[in-house]
């Protein structure tokens, strides 16, 4: 097993505000926030009601670290994990921003790839351990063994320049 970035950073930018990951003019629901009831127990991570096919945006300026866009099969099962597509996104400070579940053939980027925050960066699908269309964004710092410890994240929405966002609420990117 290969580990990204540095294994025992545990200072990083806290106060980072991100964008919210979709395109700008569209609201989004937050169907599943953190420490989620279907797959998010005791996990920082956030589910946005994307259609197969939307545009993913970056949330944050990065390197690609990881693209897998390989797959087409999903399930409402933690066995289905490992047929997620997704990019892997390392930020300046050594976390990284997980995208997951994106479409067949979904990522508009590489590994290598030097990412502006809102850059298009590939299609929201319904792969991997999925129950729905969605994207399944998260912040963490990379740990032995593919542990991972979330962080909370903040974004700019329509309505406040840093909030945490949470599960159940809209939100619209008007930038």
């Amino acid at each position: 097993m290969t580990n990204f970035g540095d294994v025992t950073l545990n200072d990083f930018d806290k106060d980072y505000v991100y964008s919210l990951p979709f395109e700008r003019g569209k609201t989004q629901l937050v169907y599943q926030g953190y420490n989620g009831k279907f797959s998010h127990q005791n996990i920082s991570a956030l589910d946005f009601n994307l259609k197969i096919g939307e545009k993913i945006f970056a949330a944050r300026e990065g390197k690609v670290v990881e693209v897998v866009d390989t797959f087409n099969s999903n399930c409402a099962n933690i066995s289905c994990a490992k047929y997620n597509n997704k990019i892997v996104i390392m930020h300046s400070d050594g976390s990284f921003a997980d995208y997951a579940h994106l479409k067949l053939k979904g990522a508009e980027v590489k590994v290598g790839d030097v990412i502006e925050k809102n850059q298009f960066i590939g299609y929201s699908g319904n792969t991997g351990f999925s129950n729905g269309p969605h994207l399944h964004f998260s912040v963490f710092l990379n740990r032995i063994d593919g542990k991972r410890d979330y962080i909370p994240t903040k974004f700019k929405t329509s309505t406040s320049e840093g909030e945490l966002l949470q599960e159940g609420k809209t939100y619209t990117k008007n930038y």
